[in-house]
């Protein structure tokens, strides 16, 4: 096994060695089964998803991720990784709610575009529809078929990265 110590040479290192055994078992309803994906659905997935983005973005930028807790997070979360993107979490926006809490994150950390699902992008979408400061961002769904098939990443992930992009 690889002595690296980042996240995404770990989950390659597993996908090598035990591709369909379970990474994450998320319960959403005790009285349903759990959901699951293997280390090589995660790795497809977050691969997609870098691949996505990096025709979008570039590395060093911002990503804000709109997402509850679940198996979509984390499938983008490392996405983000395997991209050279930094991810910003925060809860999805509703309805009725005030947008100053999540118009600050977005400017603080400089996003530089939105990651959501379907579902969460019609919602959010129609609350910055009428802000001037929100309506520019590019959009990118994490689910569906809308993403790029997945490339063959090799991030060069360093523990300064974060700090040697700007600031």
């Amino acid at each position: 096994m690889t002595h690296d110590t980042n996240l995404i040479a770990s989950l390659r290192e597993h996908v090598k060695t035990k591709p369909n055994e379970i990474l994450y078992r998320y319960i959403k309803d005790v009285t349903q089964e759990p959901l699951t994906l293997t280390y090589a659905e995660v790795d497809y997935q977050a691969r997609a998803i870098a691949a996505t983005l990096l025709q979008i973005c570039k590395k060093g930028d911002r990503a804000l991720m709109l997402y509850p807790s679940g198996l979509d997070f984390i499938n983008a979360f490392l996405g983000c990784l395997y991209a050279g993107v930094i991810a910003v979490p925060a809860y999805p926006p509703r309805r009725n709610q005030k947008m100053a809490r999540l118009k600050s994150i977005i400017s603080d950390a400089d996003v530089a575009i939105v990651l959501t699902t379907q579902k969460n992008a019609l919602t959010a979408k129609a609350l910055f529809r009428d802000d001037k400061m929100l309506c520019h961002l590019p959009w990118q769904e994490s689910d569906g078929d809308n993403l790029l098939k997945p490339t063959t990443i090799d991030p060069t992930i360093n523990a300064e990265d974060i700090t040697s992009y700007r600031l």
